[in-house]
């Protein structure tokens, strides 16, 4: 059964004292015609394999397969390819905002493919699915049990949304449902793939007193809570199976379970997990989580001193990996080359370890070892995700020739991606072979590009001194979101190249009356000052200034302007300013 749960607790906190009078727990169980209608544009804005459809999905593409030109199907692969959890989008169309783009476009869908109708027709599978989610939770992951390993009572109402055609990332989050309301929270539920999932969601509620952050359960423990109510529900056979369907996460769950049945053993000195909880907490894997956590509140002390306890707990080769990535973040390349070089010395098959070390290599401007290290990681065949992070860097460090053999491969592999041939049409640009480009450009526009494709497009066909093009690909996208300041930016830039002077600065008229913010601010100054529109641009300047007055280079930009329009003096001034800064 292929089925996504979107989950949530109903009434007060799990960790408050019983009532003297506590009502039993419910469990429901329902679809949502909402979810649906998401569900079946997703379903075309990402075409499943018609192999992996059950019947209800292979009647659903079947049913709607001539609507995946839609506008909110092309809005949804946009949302999908910025890297938006299906879970997100779960939850925007159960409480939509009034003038919603997301919502507007999935409305009007709805009447023009008559989704309800399908749904009408649909409800014997529908109500299949919600009977089978009933006997398999009730019959091996109660929730009562993982409650009542915790040492706290079930009452309310548990609800499960049942959404059979969501994608599988649905459950990045889910639903905790009130009456009247709907707000955020939960995990999703996978009864069909990974045994104890519904167990460990319902430990991730409960269990929020457990030091970490946003004070939540990190999910390795939540699963490996949900783990060990699965052995003790449903016997150790079945637990083990449940494990080994985890194999990234096998090592950690493992030392996790071992702690848990300390806690099962003694369950008089620890009546609830609150009390057995600092005996989880000194795991590296958990120092990381809280790591990652205060990574940006401008503690790096904390920190580094949190990653120091980590690894004093002996962490298992995906921790430290993580590790690696966080000391980049905090800026110490340092610790980050010596421990992703320790990762290299104990795997140096594994490509991804390679490709970790030119990275860090390219960070430090090292181009040479850079390079070295991505040799390294094509001769260990990388996988597809590895191959695109390749391409990534060798594009950055502008290595084209790499870059295209990664891309035809990519390309082959993914034909229907624009992104590929945007990259392709990229290097062929860099490289000089301008027909080649626009073809490609060409291409990717026929693949129903999302709103950052399209615009990095546009930039291309301006490289290229394509301007037209570039004018229809961000006219549309203006029209797309009228509120946006730096897409008239962009478009007053295409206007001054191609020479018309005047719809620059009408563009640029726009933009500003959009409220941008400092950085737009400082390219409508510098667009104003290439079109010698001098007191415009002074304004701008001077009011950066005064937002930034540390800031030496707004000095440089307004001292060029003031010899631009003759005042010597003044430029002199600004130029010394500068330069005390």
């Amino acid at each position: 059964m292929r089925a996504i749960f979107l989950a949530a607790m109903l009434v007060g906190g799990l960790g408050a004292p019983r009532a003297a009078a506590a009502v039993p727990g419910t469990v429901t169980f329902a679809v949502d015609d909402r979810v649906e209608l998401l569900s079946v544009a997703l379903m075309l804005a990402e075409p499943a394999e018609p192999k992996a459809l059950d019947a209800y999905g292979a009647a659903a593409a079947a049913a709607f397969s001539r609507f995946s030109g839609h506008p909110a199907v092309a809005r949804l692969a946009d949302l999908r390819r910025s890297g938006t959890p299906a879970s997100t989008l779960a939850r925007a169309v159960l409480t939509p905002v009034d003038g919603d783009a997301l919502w507007k476009d999935l409305s009007a869908f709805n009447t023009a493919a008559n989704v309800p109708g399908f749904l009408a027709a649909h409800r014997r599978e529908q109500r299949a699915y919600v009977e089978t989610a009933e006997r398999e939770a009730l019959r091996g992951l109660s929730p009562r049990s993982a409650l009542a390993y915790m040492g706290l009572p079930f009452e309310g109402e548990q609800r499960f949304l049942l959404a059979p055609l969501l994608p599988d990332d649905a459950g990045a989050a889910a639903l905790r449902v009130r009456p009247g309301r709907m707000e955020s929270g939960a995990l999703r539920f996978r009864f069909d793939t990974v045994e104890g999932s519904a167990a460990a969601a319902l430990c991730r509620e409960a269990v929020n007193w457990i030091h970490a952050p946003a004070g939540d359960i990190p999910e390795h423990i939540a699963a490996a809570v949900g783990l060990r109510v699965l052995a003790l529900d449903l016997g150790e056979r079945v637990y083990r199976s449940a494990l080994g369907r985890q194999p990234g996460r096998l090592r950690r769950l493992e030392a996790l379970s071992e702690r848990l049945k300390d806690f099962e053993r003694d369950r008089a000195r620890y009546p609830t997990l609150r009390e057995f909880s600092p005996r989880l907490e000194a795991l590296a894997a958990l120092r990381l989580e809280q790591a990652a956590a205060s990574v940006g509140i401008d503690k790096p002390a904390a920190t580094l001193a949190l990653l120091a306890e980590a690894r004093a707990q002996n962490p298992d080769f995906e921790t430290r990996r993580r590790m690696v990535f966080l000391y980049m973040d905090l800026e110490e390349n340092a610790l980050a080359a010596a421990l992703s070089q320790e990762l290299v010395a104990s795997a140096p098959d594994y490509p991804g370890v390679q490709l970790d070390r030119a990275v860090l290599a390219a960070k430090a401007g090292d181009r040479k070892t850079a390079l070295g290290f991505l040799a390294e990681a094509v001769r260990r065949d990388p996988d597809v995700n590895a191959r695109r992070r390749m391409l990534s860097l060798y594009l950055e460090l502008r290595e084209y020739g790499p870059a295209q053999g990664l891309l035809e491969g990519l390309i082959q592999a993914a034909p229907q991606d624009p992104r590929l041939r945007l990259n392709r049409a990229l290097v062929a640009a860099r490289t000089g072979d301008r027909e080649t480009a626009l073809r490609l450009l060409a291409e990717a526009a026929a693949r129903n590009p999302g709103a950052d494709d399209r615009r990095s497009m546009a930039f291309l066909h301006i490289d290229l001194k394509d301007y037209a093009p570039a004018r229809s690909l961000l006219d549309a996208l203006i029209r797309e979101s009228p509120a946006d300041a730096s897409l008239r930016l962009d478009r007053a830039g295409v206007a001054a190249l191609a020479g018309d002077r005047e719809a620059a600065l009408r563009f640029l008229d726009e933009a500003e009356s959009r409220g941008p913010g400092p950085e737009d601010r400082r390219r409508l100054a510098a667009i104003r000052l290439d079109l010698k529109d001098y007191d415009s641009a002074g304004v701008l300047l001077d009011r950066l200034i005064r937002e930034s007055p540390a800031d030496a280079s707004l000095r440089l930009d307004r001292a060029s302007l003031a010899a631009r329009s003759g005042s010597r003096e003044d430029a002199l001034a600004l130029l010394a300013a500068a330069r005390r800064l």
